[in-house]
């Protein structure tokens, strides 16, 4: 019960310093997720560059391994 009055009592007074402090301080947060999701952007499209280009090439080597097999079927016993 006690821990609940007394983060209640640090919300409000952090939420108080932020409504009388000037809008830097204000922005500061702000700041922080902006760089947060920029420098985690390059990560994220490297791995989905490497998922695609693993997904396109294992489709590739299906298709091309599909034609070959069907292709060999297609010979005549006597070539073979």
């Amino acid at each position: 019960m006690y821990s609940k009055v007394y983060t209640c009592v640090l919300l409000c007074r952090s939420s108080n310093l932020l409504q009388n402090s000037p809008i830097i301080v204000k922005l500061i947060p702000a700041i922080g997720v902006v760089i947060f999701a920029i420098w985690g952007v390059g990560p994220l499209l490297f791995q989905i560059r490497k998922i695609l280009f693993q997904v396109i090439l294992q489709f590739f080597i299906f298709l091309v391994l599909t034609i070959l097999t069907d292709s060999v079927h297609l010979i005549p016993n006597s070539v073979l």
